[in-house]
């Protein structure tokens, strides 16, 4: 993801700067891909639902940028009603 020269980590930096201890990224799978090879994901929030949606849409997660295995801890899942909530935490690398 490039915006001008904003980059994930350069976006990362300046919320730092205002003080912000935390970013929800929102968007498709190029952004997500970009914010995962810059290491910048700490937190997985996921809410299912039981319906199933035909199509080509495209993963989750998918970019040009470098693959990159981000290890995570096991999930919480919060039931909602019939749908659920699913929390992964980044493992803290020594």
């Amino acid at each position: 993801m490039l915006v001008d020269d904003w980059t994930p980590t350069k976006i990362s930096n300046w919320c730092a700067q205002q003080g912000w201890q935390s970013l929800l990224v929102e968007g498709g799978s190029h952004v997500q891909a970009s914010f995962a090879a810059a290491g910048l994901v700490d937190e997985v929030i996921w809410y299912l639902a039981p319906t199933l949606f035909g199509g080509t849409a495209l993963p989750a997660i998918q970019g040009p940028t470098k693959p990159q295995a981000l290890a995570f801890q096991a999930p919480v899942v919060t039931p909602l009603g019939d749908n659920l909530k699913v929390q992964w935490q980044r493992k803290v690398v020594d």
